[in-house]
């Protein structure tokens, strides 16, 4: 079975979204990248590669 995604909102403090758009940035890549693999270790999921 396919995976697909989900479109969701969240409210984040300021200086946790400043700090992950930051990790964005140094590693030439999108927030969505860096929630997602943040998630993915917390979780202790497979890393399913680039998102």
């Amino acid at each position: 079975m396919a995976e697909g995604n989900v479109k969701t909102s969240v409210e984040l403090p300021e200086a946790l979204w400043r700090a992950a758009k930051m990790r964005a940035v140094d590693d030439r890549t999108d927030l969505r990248s860096v929630i997602v693999e943040a998630l993915e270790k917390h979780l202790g999921l497979p890393r399913k590669g680039k998102a």
